[in-house]
């Protein structure tokens, strides 16, 4: 009798941790599938190598894992957050790399470095380290424009969704502080090509 292929470890605890993601909070699940589709897109754009793309992939799909450790308070507040709220909010980066760092994901190291830096900001305001330009590892600046577009642009508890225009208008009011302008460039690109970032 044959036996059917099973999926590669990796491949299995990946799938494993989007479960995990899907369970605590759907929305976040969607928006990481969203997020991965677009990350990807500009990747590719930007002719990373075929191996750079895989740990880019498997960020993109991860980099809010670490929201399944936020209290339901925080994660599902129909309003802002204030600030102690937010310091918390702001733990999920690292939280969710040091999750990943200690799985059986292939080149879990470095998916989890991704993952802790996708929010440093250009000027070294972001978190959780602080890090400054080209310090800031170019998939996790890949990943910080794709996840700042599909959180403005998407619906939230406590405010309905921006339109493309102006998503477009926000992000390029923080390019060069918050969002690296090469990637924005190559993201503008990809969109004007009618690249479809919804589906």
């Amino acid at each position: 009798m044959r036996k059917e292929k099973q999926q590669p470890m990796a491949g299995v605890v990946e799938t494993a941790l989007m479960l995990a993601i899907e369970k605590r909070d759907r929305n976040t699940k969607v928006h990481c599938e969203r997020v991965k589709r677009l990350s990807t897109i500009i990747g590719i754009s930007m002719n990373l190598e075929n191996s750079d793309v895989y740990v880019l992939q498997s960020a993109a799909a991860l980099h809010d894992l670490g929201k399944i450790n936020i209290p339901d308070s925080i994660l599902f507040k129909p309003s802002q957050l204030d600030q102690s709220e937010w310091t918390t909010m702001r733990t999920h980066a690292a939280s969710g790399a040091e999750m990943v760092a200690t799985s059986k994901i292939e080149q879990a190291e470095m998916i989890a470095k991704i993952i802790r830096h996708h929010h440093e900001h250009l000027d070294g305001s972001g978190y959780p380290d602080g890090l400054k330009g080209k310090n800031i590892p170019l998939l996790s600046r890949i990943i910080s424009v794709a996840d700042s577009y599909d959180a403005i642009s998407m619906h939230r508890h406590y405010s309905g969704a921006t339109s493309h225009a102006r998503a477009l208008e926000i992000m390029r009011s923080e390019s060069g502080t918050k969002l690296d302008p090469e990637v924005l460039d190559v993201f503008e690109d990809v969109i004007n090509s009618g690249f479809n970032v919804h589906t």
